[in-house]
């Protein structure tokens, strides 16, 4: 009997009395460790539940239970997840809205990792695989034209919740639980939960992948997406692209929490019974700076730093809250900062006398206006907005609060955006250079 016979057999006896000696995960405990093949294997797991095409006609999330309860309104949840009963819980909804995206999973990590807080203002725990059903699945009624109620119809929050995290945490819940989903995926040897991992480490794990996938859109948006990514052209290609010079840091450890079971209001083995910290987006910025140091301990150029994975959300109108705006953003990176600076940009063309396309790529993502001379214009400008959809009181007898709308570009100082004739493309000459033919 050789040496690596030897080794050989010895490594399958460990590997064997691993396995039989995992045991399911214990809440309150720090998750185990993961091996290699595991991280591999979870990996294409959460790639496979953030594409899109899971989520529609016969793929693998929507043939699924999970998919149908939520579509049926959250049945496994009474109370916990109704929708509002002036707005339709349509499957467009579900799979648009409700669906879990990089920007969700790294929006998760975040929430997750919000603090705790007692009636004497004592902040406690976080990242721990739980989190606060507060006005979970409240969708707020708007009309078809997507404008918003003027009657006063809502409460003014004072603070953030985990709304719109309903039905990721339900995907990643399947990948915890389920050893063999989705079923396009490798299986594991034994589900997440059975081997000994914990729920949080699969969340945060989760946002690392959805970071780097949002690293490589933002870099292929350099060269592709110049619309929204104008990095690329008002200081060079070297400084649009994100470049990691190690992996992403990544641990195992963290504790689920253990929830009050006679305090919940879902049957979720995920819902937290305690009140979170919160975070109130029309509060001052200097409240939300003291409360990420308190958390966190991050410091102001840190906080600041964070806020730029924001601009990884789609640029649509968020119907969990009354803002009427769109998200600023579109891809990780500066063009989140040259917007708040106002820093001069061109102006994305938006019509371009109908859809010119070159084998399915959109025209207008290359197309920029500047002025006369080829140079960004003016940068955006912010103007105060007041929400005639809070309830009024005697604190608030305006209906407000006001938050600030961004401009178009060319408006920082009033002056209008510089639009040249259309141009309509010829293809391109012996040089290479592309032809074009204005028309008056």
């Amino acid at each position: 009997m050789n040496s690596e016979f030897i080794l050989n057999f010895i490594f399958l006896v460990l590997a064997s009395f691993d396995v039989v000696t995992s045991s399911p995960y214990v809440p309150g405990t720090p998750g185990g460790p993961w091996t290699d093949e595991e991280i591999a294997i979870v990996r294409e797991k959460i790639i496979q539940v953030i594409d899109r095409a899971s989520w529609q006609g016969e793929g693998e999330i929507a043939k699924s239970q999970l998919y149908k309860n939520a579509y049926n309104g959250c049945t496994d949840e009474p109370g916990g997840c109704e929708p509002d009963p002036r707005s339709k819980f349509r499957l467009l909804s579900l799979r648009r809205q409700g669906r879990a995206t990089t920007a969700k999973l790294i929006r998760l990590a975040f929430h997750d990792c919000v603090r705790n807080i007692d009636e004497n203002g004592t902040h406690f725990g976080g990242c721990d695989g739980c989190l606060n059903w507060d006005n979970m699945g409240k969708r707020l009624a708007m009309s078809s034209k997507r404008k918003l109620p003027t009657d006063g119809t809502y409460d003014i929050p004072t603070r953030g919740d985990n709304n719109g995290l309903q039905f990721t945490v339900k995907a990643l819940e399947m990948v915890y639980t389920d050893a063999s989903w989705p079923a396009n995926t490798p299986a594991l040897p034994l589900s997440l939960r059975d081997s000994g991992k914990s729920r949080a480490d699969l969340w945060q794990f989760a946002a690392n992948v959805a970071l780097e996938m949002e690293i490589e859109r933002a870099n292929f948006a350099c060269d592709y997406n110049i619309k929204y990514q104008q990095t690329a052209v008002l200081e060079g290609r070297e400084q649009c692209l994100i470049k990691l010079h190690k992996p992403i840091s990544w641990q195992y450890g963290r504790a689920d929490c253990i929830p009050n079971e006679s305090e919940k209001r879902t049957n979720l083995p995920y819902e937290s019974t305690y009140k979170e910290t919160g975070y109130n987006a029309y509060g001052t910025g200097k409240k939300i700076l003291e409360t990420l140091k308190e958390d966190f301990g991050f410091t102001a150029e840190e906080s600041i730093s964070l806020m730029a994975v924001h601009s990884t959300s789609p640029n649509t109108i968020n119907t969990r809250e009354v803002l009427k705006y769109k998200w600023a953003g579109n891809y990780l990176g500066n063009m989140y900062y040259k917007l708040l600076a106002g820093t001069p940009l061109y102006d994305a063309a938006t019509n371009l006398g109908g859809d010119l396309e070159f084998r399915n790529i959109n025209v207008g993502l290359f197309y920029l206006n500047g002025d006369e001379n080829g140079n960004p214009i003016d940068g955006t400008r912010w103007i105060p907005h007041k929400h005639p959809q809070w309830k009024k009181t005697a604190l608030n007898p305006d209906g407000g609060p006001i938050h600030f709308r961004p401009t178009h570009p060319g408006c920082a100082y009033g002056q209008p955006t510089y639009s040249p004739p259309t141009h309509c493309i010829e293809g391109f000459n012996a040089t290479g250079s592309l032809m074009v033919i204005k028309q008056i």
